[in-house]
């Protein structure tokens, strides 16, 4: 039996989370546990997170160290403390870190990928024997590792949300169609919209949830009463009386991706599937690894855009013998550089040739001891965020001197374009400050060097006609 790499696709699996009233009797709030519930899976969310999803705390963020059928127990012995606490008449939605999600995978093209496969660490113990040298008598094993880098090139917004916490997503409004507000705040992992009236949408109906400048999009699946059911949950808190409104499905729409500030846990952790096919009898060789990305590098490679994100994994499975998948063919529908401007005070001062944009989110794994002597690790938490950002650019008038004397502020940016009209990624750097100015001396032609700068904050704006991502 032999198995090929031969596919160039892999597949991406978000975790949407679970959403668990926690009303009903029996049902109690303790320092770290909530017991008394029903119907879950034991195992299935260690390592993974709790939003709260109503009352005072507002979607605040605990991590999940165990869970069995009845009960979730987290890190943080915080759930009932005094005029901060959880109550039965909350939700929670709980995000898995372990299982396969069902949703079809979206495959994507791969440029590389070093697969996450586990680095196992071992303890030798050693002894004397009366008259010989040392050896090794037994060994026991202790933590395994994985970590991977994936390496595309950006044809679409597809490994962005796993890579920015936060995602606004904007369009037209369909003439005529659905108007609304929130009649009560909503939380993230919700996918229930309560609305004021419910006139004018209908099942199938694109509406953005939230104001024009902070909004998301979701598909309406199911309209009960005032009740609006959306096909994927929502991914921040909205507060009531912000506006629910249709979106014209054939419009062109754009994202703007950026960190979440507050809190970095909001980036959604991923499986990823790679099949291999068997060449002498029926079935594939299926690998599943768990993972999360720890940070991200955005940089040119010749008229493209290459994305390249470390991963760290948290558990690995595989199955052999399974049945081929039903891909859907990706289109290379890569993006092409066009244009970009360094400006100072929103004057134009010199080009943008390459960029190489990185940022380190700071993760390690943390691990805990179970009974079922899981040695992955059983929960990713961030530190500091950094990010080193070098520009090759070409000095193109005397307006680059206040760069070079003064160390001034200033803003720039990069634009990618898609083969289809009206369509591009830019990137957006705010509030930068100069590290190193090129000072060269060319022999003859342009002035040009690289460029090291320090953003404030930046975002990617990604323009086309996918309602959200």
């Amino acid at each position: 039996m032999t198995y090929h790499a031969e596919n160039t696709v892999i597949g991406i699996r978000k975790y949407w989370p679970d959403v668990q009233a926690l009303s009903g009797g029996g049902v109690t709030v303790n320092s770290t546990s909530i017991t008394g519930l029903s119907g879950l899976t034991a195992d299935k969310y260690r390592g993974g997170r709790m939003m709260i999803l109503d009352g005072n705390q507002e979607g605040r963020v605990y991590s999940i160290v165990d869970n069995d059928t009845t009960s979730i127990t987290v890190n943080r012995p915080e759930l009932n403390e005094s005029g901060n606490a959880v109550t039965t008449s909350d939700r929670v939605a709980l995000f898995p870190y372990k299982g396969i999600p069902t949703t079809d995978p979206e495959w994507i093209l791969v440029d590389s990928f070093d697969a996450p496969t586990p680095d196992i660490e071992w303890d030798e113990l050693h002894a004397h024997r009366s008259g010989g040298l040392p050896y090794r008598f037994d060994s026991y094993q202790k933590k395994n590792n994985m970590s991977a880098n994936l390496e595309i090139t950006i044809q679409n917004g597809t490994m962005f949300p796993y890579i920015f916490g936060k995602v606004v997503d904007t369009g037209s409004a369909a003439g005529g169609g659905g108007s609304s507000t929130l009649s009560s705040d909503v939380y993230p992992g919700e996918n229930i919209i309560p609305v004021a009236s419910a006139t004018n949408f209908g099942v199938n109906d694109y509406i953005r949830i939230g104001p024009a400048d902070d909004g998301e999009i979701r598909q309406i699946t199911a309209i009960n009463t005032l009740d609006l059911t959306i096909d994927k949950p929502i991914r921040r808190k909205h507060d009531s009386s912000d506006t629910v409104v249709e979106m014209d499905n054939s419009a062109v729409y754009t994202h703007t991706f950026s960190p979440y500030y507050d809190e970095i846990y909001r980036q959604l952790p991923m499986v990823i599937t790679t099949v291999y096919n068997n060449n002498t009898e029926s079935g594939n060789l299926t690998m599943n690894y768990f993972v999360q990305a720890t940070g991200w590098t955005v940089r040119n490679d010749g008229d493209k855009l290459k994305l390249s994100i470390p991963l760290m994994g948290f558990n690995f499975t595989y199955d052999y013998g399974s049945a081929a998948p039903s891909i859907t063919p990706v289109e290379d529908n890569t993006l092409i550089y066009a244009n970009s401007a360094i400006t100072v005070n929103s004057v134009e001062d010199g080009k943008i040739t390459t960029v190489e944009h990185t940022m380190d989110y700071g993760a390690e794994g943390r691990w805990y001891h179970n009974d079922e002597e899981d040695y992955y690790a059983s929960e990713i938490v961030f530190g500091r965020s950094t990010q080193t950002v070098n520009m090759g650019v070409r000095i193109e008038s005397d307006k680059w001197l206040d760069l070079l004397l003064g160390g001034s502020k200033f803003d720039c940016s990069s634009v990618y374009n898609f083969p289809t009209a009206g369509e591009s990624l830019t990137i957006n750097y705010y509030n930068c400050r100069p590290k190193s100015i090129p000072h060269n001396f060319p022999a003859g032609g342009p002035i040009e060097g690289n460029f090291d700068i320090m953003p404030q904050y930046f975002e990617f704006v990604l323009v086309d006609d996918e309602p959200y991502y």
